[in-house]
């Protein structure tokens, strides 16, 4: 008679609820969220439909950032402060990128957390 067999699959608390968002729409959520060498994060982004109004926006950031260009840098940035751009955490209802941060190129999100949440991430709460 065979016994029956439990398996505990283990996933990142954060990979599913963390999202992009622009006001109260969702452009996207970063899974497989990783640290980098900088200190700053960096996951996949999956884009939801909504992600269209702003994918030229973000295209226009990293090939201002790629050009060493801090003026066309400063204003694309511009643009996604006045659209609310940001890096949402949907369990702990809070922003956790640090502003003017955030680049999605190449299917990639990257962003510097901000204090609150390294603080959540290492424990140190």
């Amino acid at each position: 008679m065979r016994r029956p067999v439990s398996a505990t699959r283990r996933t990142s608390g954060d990979s599913a609820t963390i999202v992009v968002r622009a006001g109260e729409r969702d452009l996207g959520a970063i899974t497989q969220l990783g640290s980098e060498i900088d200190d700053n994060l960096s996951g996949n982004f999956a884009n939801r439909p909504a992600f269209t109004d702003f994918a030229a926006t973000f295209l226009s950031l990293a090939k201002a950032t790629e050009a060493g260009d801090a003026d066309a840098v400063a204003a694309v940035r511009a643009e996604l402060k006045a659209a609310d751009i940001e890096v949402w955490h949907t369990v702990h209802e809070m922003r956790i990128d640090e502003p003017g941060t955030l680049t999605i190129s190449g299917g990639r999100a990257r962003f510097r957390p901000n204090g609150a949440f390294l603080m959540m991430r290492t424990g140190g709460l």
